[in-house]
Order: C-alpha cells, then structure tokens, then sequence
C-alpha cells in the first residue's frame, strides 16, 4: 500500500473504530478465536488418524479412547459453529452502525457544504464517486483487516507446523503468491482511475435511465416520443462505459491465469515433497494428513492474505472519493456576526459580482443597491439578467465573486447560516414538495416555532389553501404526496400555496418570493394581490415576477439588464420613463 493511500486507510478504520468501540472489540476477539480453531481441528484430525490407524494395527478397538476424540471433535465443531454464528451476529451489527456513520457524515457535509457546490458539474462528479461504492468502502477496508489479522493468525500457526518439516516451505508458499498480489495491486490502480475518468459517463447513464423511469419526466418522454432517443443514448453511453471495463477485466485475467499456474506447479512440488516423506517413514499417516491439510490451508491462507491486502488497497483508492468529499470546505465556518434583530437600515449590496464556478462572465457585475427595512422590492428582467442569481445571494446561498452584502452593516459572509435561516424566508419556482401532513409542509418554514395549530391554518388561510386542507379526509394531518397509501396529491397551484404558506408561517424579517404566483389562477392571484400587503406588513419583501399584478405591489421596482441595473423606481415613475420597463410592461399587459 503506498503513502498515498494510507492516510485514507487510517482515516476509515478511525471512523469505524469511533462508530462502536464495543462492537469493534467483540469483532477482533471473535476474529481471533476463528483464528485459532483451523489449527485446533488440524490437531484433533490428526490425533483420530494416528489413533485409528494404531487400533487397526493392533487388532483391538478402545472405545473409551475413540469416544473422548469424537467428543473432542464434536466440541470443536460446536464452538467453531458458535463462534461463526457470533461473528455474523456482530458484523451485522457493526456494519449498520458503520453505515449510519458514514450516511452521517455524507448527508451533514451535504447540508453544511456552500449552495454553490451543489450546482457545479465537477462537484457533481465527486458527489456522485462518494454516494457510490466509496460509501460501502470504510466497511470493506475494515472487514479486510480484521480479516487479513485473522489469516495472519492462522496463517502463523500452520506456518509453525510447517516449519517443523522444513523451515523454507512456509517461505515458499508465501513468495509463490506473491505475484499475483503485484498483478492485482497494479491492476487496483489502473482500474480506480479508468472508473474515476469515467464519473461523467456513469451519470450520464444514470440520467437518461432516470428520464425513463421517473415521474416528473413521463409526460414530456410519452407527449413528444423521446423514449427511443433516450433509450439510444443509455445504451451506447453504457456500452461505451462496459467496454473500456471489460478490457481491462479480461486483459488482467489472463496475467492471473500465468500466476495461478505457476503457483499450482510449486504447490505440487511441496505436497509431493511431503508424501516422499510418508513413504520413507519420516513421518506418520497422522502427520501426512496434518502436513498435507496443513499445506492445503496454509496456501489458500497465503492466497487470501495476499488477496485481502490487493482489497485493502483497491478499498483505500475509493475512500480517496468519499473524503475528496468530506474534505470540501464548509461556508461560513469562521462567521461570528449576527443577524440584526430587528434590522434598522436593510440590505446593501457594494459592487457586488456574481460568477458561477464553470463559466467565464459575470451573471450580475458591479450591483449597488439598498433595500431599507420594511420596503417591498420587485426585480424584474429577460431570462437570464440575474435576477433568480440576485435573490440566492440575498439568501445567502451563494456568496458575491466581488463585493460584499451587508444586514445593518454586517458582512452576511460573517453572519451564522442558523440566522439567515431564521430571518430570510423564501419561496422559489422549483418549490418542494414534501411527502408530509399539510401541517407539517406548513410547519417547515420554521421549525424553531411551536407548531401551533392556529399559526399554521392563518398562514393557510393567507395562501388560499385553508378550506383546501379542511377539506381533505384527515384535514390538516393527511399526508401530502405519493409516498404513503393514505396520501393524497394535490394540483401544482395548490402546491404552490402551499408553499407560499410555508414562508409566510416564518417570521423571518426580509421573504423572498420568486415567481410566487406563477402556478396560480387568476382568481387565486387575485386573492394573493388583495392579502398581499397584510401578509409582508413589518416585513422586508423582494418578488421576481413577470405577472404585473405582483410587479404593481411593490414599491420599488429594479430593472435588471446586462448583469446589471438598468432602471429603479416605482411602478408609475418607470412607466413615465418610457424605458426598459415600459417596453416590457406593453408587451406584459
């Protein structure tokens, strides 16, 4: 194993070790008692031959000598068994609780990393290596070597038995293996970095299987007939993948092929060496089967040694996966600031540029703006001017590239994500779905609160969505969604007042609402536009909308253009302006 992967090696059996030290020392005890019972049933095999063979040689038969090592026998079968059975029971145990820690460990690093992470192909690549084998391997790298201590155990008191023979034969069977570990360890490595160079294929092949199999994509694949064409693309993507594997796969069997007869030439030396002495009569019938036994064990022992270090190895190559990603750097781990509560002077943004980590311009350059308290703000734009980018630094799910966003003068990079969680509520066009009660969807925009009944049908009812829930079999507790078979699904309106409902349940200062009406009704959007201003009174409001009853609710209005800010007033002053945001209004209207 070389320097590179020991650390990682190290890393894994210090996160198993930590995951149940109980469990951990039952595993080793249990390894060695295994360790130690093929030698036992070795001698106990030994002793009925040599005593079978004395009794036939001298014509009479001692059963109370037979009894007592059929006895014996018996009782190393039973706690061979026993021993087995434990360690099944124990590894078991262990394994869930191995898993737990690693699940942990991937789904915290999942929520606490930077919201930019999540949107960057490279990190989808690392993310998707680490949720692969590499979560199985810190098992694995464990099992192997408290398996490898066992073989080593066994390995060491067959090699004594040996040695008794001839001190080079334990030697021998060992050198025989070893080429076979060097063509495994070779091919360890140059396997780890096809399948890593391969990680944008392996998710292409799962895309376009899950194009196929998911919900949320069948009507558009069965509407415009795309199955075949994506069918097509998961074949030749996987095939592509498969035969790059499957030559390296056959080109290292054949050089395993040359090792294995090699070693199975020099294994037949030894036993042939070892049946010259029963002949001669250097040696007993009893120790001819104990030698020859012995021989047979200790070979495949040296083989699964040697196999277990190869595993170990190509197992520490993967954990370089899961802790690329455990490693990631955690946002605001140094925040010591605080969200002003309650906030006197707003938002300011002080040349602030945004640019995402796999392209080469700025989505939003140089933006000055300030958002006083209490003031309702409308951003507007074509596709693709910022503004979605502009209310997820609000957020705080992406830090500015250039420039700093303050909260009564406090940098947001040195403020808390538990504040800004707390203080800046949202909804977004891709809102959730939670397979939940209608309670708790509402509950969930902030869970800090008491779940009183009362604040969560108000915040329904400024939704829209309250006599909807009322409604339902089980009101206010039945499931939402399709995962239980008492759930009941709803329209993607009534989603999205559920949603909305969910923001204004929080009692964060600044609420975010990107695209809030877009699911709705014209009678719904009605109801929202006459509650509007009840719902964000005292309250910091931003909206992106391209609907102009929502846009009209504002106070102000930013016109976003060129990454950055064409136009700023109210609603009637930029009609006066007959600029950018008349010309979009004309063709809204």
């Amino acid at each position: 194993m070389n320097s590179t992967s020991a650390p990682y090696v190290h890393r894994a059996i210090k996160m198993i070790w930590n995951s149940s030290r109980k469990w951990s020392i039952f595993n080793i005890i249990l390894i060695t008692i295994r360790g130690l019972m093929p030698m036992l049933m070795l001698w106990v095999v030994k002793i009925v031959v040599d005593i079978t063979i004395a009794q036939i040689s001298q014509g009479s038969v001692n059963f109370r000598e037979i009894t007592t090592v059929l006895v014996l026998m018996g009782g190393v079968f039973v706690l061979s068994s026993v021993a087995s059975s434990l360690h099944s029971i124990v590894k078991n145990k262990h394994s869930y609780l191995i898993g737990n820690i690693i699940s942990s460990a991937i789904q915290n690093k999942s929520t606490e990393i930077s919201y930019q992470y999540l949107e960057a192909p490279k990190f989808q690549d690392v993310f998707f290596r680490a949720i692969g084998e590499s979560s199985r391997k810190p098992q694995e790298v464990f099992f192997s070597f408290i398996g490898m201590l066992q073989n080593c155990l066994t390995l060491c008191v067959f090699a004594a038995v040996l040695m008794s023979i001839h001190w080079v034969m334990p030697i021998a069977i060992m050198v025989v293996g070893i080429p076979i570990v060097i063509i495994r360890l070779r091919f360890s490595r140059k396997y780890f970095e096809l399948l890593r160079s391969q990680t944008t294929d392996e998710r292409r092949v799962h895309y376009y299987n899950h194009l196929l199999t998911s919900r949320e994509y069948a009507k558009e694949v069965r509407i415009f007939d795309l199955a075949d064409h994506f069918k097509a693309l998961f074949v030749a993507t996987k095939e592509n993948v498969h035969r790059n594997r499957h030559k390296q796969l056959v080109s290292n069997a054949w050089r395993e092929l040359i090792a294995h007869t090699i070693t199975a030439m020099a294994m037949v030396a030894v036993f042939g060496f070892v049946i010259k002495l029963a002949i001669q009569g250097s040696i007993s019938v009893g120790d001819l089967a104990m030698y020859l036994m012995a021989l047979h064990r200790c070979s495949n022992l040296s083989q699964t040694l040697l196999e277990n270090f190869a595993h170990l190895y190509d197992s520490s190559l993967f954990l370089r996966n899961l802790f690329d990603f455990i490693d990631l750097p955690i946002s605001n781990t140094t925040a010591v600031g605080s969200f002003a509560t309650p906030m006197k002077q707003g938002i300011l943004f002080e040349n602030v540029s945004f640019r995402y980590a796999n392209t080469s311009h700025d989505v939003i350059k140089n933006i000055n703006l300030t958002i006083p308290v209490g003031q309702s703000v409308a951003i507007v734009g074509s596709n693709g001017s910022g503004k979605s980018t502009l209310i997820k630094l609000i957020c705080g799910l992406y830090e500015p590239t250039e420039g700093r966003i303050t909260i009564d003068g406090v940098d947001m990079h040195n403020i808390p994500r538990a504040e800004i969680a707390k203080n800046v509520s949202a909804i977004f066009q891709d809102f959730m779905l939670y397979n939940a009660s209608a309670a708790d969807n509402i509950w969930y925009g902030d869970i800090t609160a008491n779940k009183d009944e009362q604040a969560i049908q108000n915040a329904a009812a400024n939704a829209g969505i309250d006599n909807v829930f009322r409604g339902l079999k089980n009101g206010y507790e039945t499931p939402l969604g399709h995962l239980t078979p008492d759930s009941e699904m709803l329209s993607r309106g009534e989603w999205q007042r559920t949603a909305l409902a969910r923001s204004f349940f929080s009692n964060a200062q600044i609420i975010v609402l990107d695209e809030p009406t877009s699911s709705l009704d014209a009678f719904m959007v009605a109801n929202f536009t006459n509650t509007f201003r009840s719902i964000i009174q005292n309250r910091t409001s931003v909206i992106v909308s391209h609907r102009l009853a929502t846009i009209r609710l504002a106070d102000v209005i930013i016109v976003l253009n060129n990454h950055g800010i064409a136009e700023m007033g109210s609603y009637n002053e930029l009609l006066e302006k007959q600029g950018l945001f008349f010309q979009m209004a004309q063709k809204l209207s």
